[in-house]
């Protein structure tokens, strides 16, 4: 049996360190696990490309994530091109005042 390595092709080894196994389904679909998919950016609707090599399937967004994302460290990033539609004063007070409730306990 042909072993297969499903690789992320955005430098996933910057932002997720471990090995994960995941399953396909009987109609082929596979689920990203949450912490990949909230790292890179992805979210419902998300384009991948996918191509095969000898040995591993290769998913590549077809757009860079744009926006907001957490990363390892649970930090607020900014990833991708310019967003004139975010108020980053009230994005950041309130992300702030959320961590402040949750430190606090109420």
């Amino acid at each position: 049996m042909t072993q297969c390595h499903l690789v992320m092709d955005n430098a996933i080894s910057q932002w997720y360190d471990q090995a994960m196994e995941i399953s396909i389904d009987k109609a082929g679909r596979l689920i990203l696990p949450k912490p990949i998919r909230d790292r890179l950016g992805l979210r419902e609707d998300s384009k991948l490309r996918v191509h095969s090599t000898a040995e591993n399937i290769v998913l590549t967004p077809v757009e860079p994530p744009a926006g907001l994302i957490r990363d390892q460290d649970g930090w607020l990033v900014f990833s991708g091109g310019s967003a004139p539609e975010i108020d980053w004063d009230t994005l950041v007070e309130s992300d702030r005042e959320d961590r402040m409730r949750k430190m606090g306990g109420w």
